[in-house]
């Protein structure tokens, strides 16, 4: 399955879905982008990002906020962190800009044609990530936590 066909997979759930999203063409691939997500947390609004790539989908959900440069080192401490483990995705952090991320890959080469019942089932991942994670990252950022404090009551609300 190649990036098209993925992109027309992705684009045909999303209307379905009514999803408001923007496309752009990239390198091997598409880009869409779904602007207005919301968040139950102080995030309030999460941006995602789907690209096809040969034959491949990564789902990407954006924080609203980006680490301030001071502030950096110790996020990268909680993203190292969070990461531990952490299955089927991870978070990212882009040092240059703050911005954390939460990536979801899905290898797509051994589909004849992509099953919409995958998007039902890893679109909404990433975001529901972010839902969780959302208030610690917020927290590290401002430098209201540290990041095993901002870590630990994430897994303690997770329970």
């Amino acid at each position: 399955m190649n990036a098209d066909a993925i992109f027309d997979a992705v684009k045909q759930f999303l209307n379905e879905a009514h999803i408001g999203f923007l496309s752009a063409p990239i390198p091997d691939g598409w880009s869409v982008y779904c602007p207005s997500l919301s968040a139950p947390n102080r995030l309030q609004a999460i941006s995602q990002t789907i690209e096809t790539w040969e034959s491949c989908l990564i789902l990407y959900a954006h924080c609203l906020i980006n680490t301030p440069t001071e502030r950096i080192d110790e996020m990268a401490k909680f993203v190292a962190m969070a990461n531990f483990n952490l299955l089927p995705g991870n978070f990212d952090l882009d040092v240059g800009t703050g911005e954390v991320r939460y990536r979801l890959f899905l290898d797509c080469r051994s589909f004849e044609t992509f099953p919409a019942n995958y998007l039902m089932r890893f679109l909404p991942l990433p975001i529901l990530m972010l839902h969780q994670y959302g208030d610690a990252i917020v927290a590290v950022a401002n430098g209201e936590s540290d990041a095993e404090t901002a870590l630990a009551h994430v897994d303690h609300n997770a329970r």
